[in-house]
């Protein structure tokens, strides 16, 4: 049994097809999970970070005091631990910052115990925290895989299919200045249909495929056909701040395509750099943000490598 620490990035999801079936991992903000074997009398829990306060009001302490017993139950761990985590992502903003942290620590623990763990079986032990796993399934796999995840969280066993991110494809990422509480956020999704008709699921699919597609063979005309053909768009709009006026106001531009991020506040704006000057548009992005007073600061970000182990420190 070892000491281990990892860092695992944000992601957006719930992209495309809609419930959950597209998740890309951003290199834009990570939480570090730092897991100890400890000789005290019980495990202990320790949140810091940027969001440590946030997260520590949402429960996620409480859940990974229940992640470390479920964990050790089942595999007859007989040990102690001291967990730290920096929050550093965000929760309820539309990068999966609610159970990142959960499933880092999940993820720590298969290291830490040299448990041999399947992908699947870390991502549903931390899946089992929300009762919306099919929005979080792709979030979830694209911050553990990294890259680009397109899934169907429908089909037993759970099919995944990784793309490799082409170079050209610059993502904007406009983060609120506001964030939605838990209630808000739960109840915006309750609001969703609960299935989709044979027709929409097609839809759905042939977005994903043309997304697939486009990917594969570096196609950005496809990529754009599948986001502007994405089931979920007309219902969610209307929940997220001035959506329909941004649409509107990009649309003079180029751009691949757009789509709230989970269900939204942030919102996920796709670029082909060779097409457009990255420079030039998130500047100008910045700028119509300001002049219209719309609640969000851009961000241009890279795609992240997924989760990864790092060096123990103290």
């Amino acid at each position: 049994m070892r000491d281990v620490a990892v860092t695992i990035p944000s992601s957006i999801f719930n992209i495309a097809g809609g419930y959950g079936f597209l998740g890309i991992s951003l290199d834009l903000y990570h939480d570090i999970i730092k897991l100890y074997h400890h000789d005290s009398e019980e495990d202990e829990v320790y949140i810091g970070g940027k969001f440590g306060e946030e997260a520590i009001e949402y429960k996620i302490h409480d859940i990974i005091y229940d992640v470390l017993y479920r964990f050790k139950e089942k595999h007859k761990i007989s040990s102690n631990f001291r967990v730290i985590i920096d929050k550093d992502i965000p929760l309820y903003n539309g990068l999966c910052g609610e159970l990142t942290a959960i499933l880092g620590t999940i993820f720590s623990l298969s290291l830490a115990c040299e448990v041999e763990s399947s992908d699947q079986e870390i991502l549903n032990l931390a899946l089992q925290y929300t009762e919306y796993k099919y929005i979080y399934w792709s979030g979830l796999a694209a911050s553990y895989y990294g890259g680009i995840i397109i899934i169907d969280p429908y089909l037993a066993p759970i099919t995944i299919m990784e793309a490799d991110p082409p170079e050209w494809l610059d993502i904007i990422f406009l983060e609120p200045t506001y964030r939605w509480d838990p209630e808000t956020h739960n109840n915006i999704i309750k609001r969703l249909p609960k299935s989709i008709s044979l027709t929409q699921s097609l839809l759905n699919t042939a977005s994903l495929m043309l997304i697939l597609e486009g990917l594969i063979n570096e196609d950005s005309g496809l990529i754009k056909k599948g986001l502007q053909k994405w089931g979920l768009e007309k219902i969610i709009e209307r929940n997220i701040a001035h959506y329909n006026e941004i649409k509107e106001l990009l649309s003079e531009y180029d751009i691949l395509g757009m789509a709230p991020s989970n269900i939204g506040p942030g919102i996920a704006i796709f670029i082909d750099d060779r097409i457009i000057d990255i420079d030039n548009i998130y500047k100008d992005i910045r700028r119509m943000i300001e002049r219209n007073s719309f609640p969000y600061i851009p961000r241009l970000t890279t795609i992240s490598i997924g989760i990864e182990e790092i060096n123990v420190t103290t």
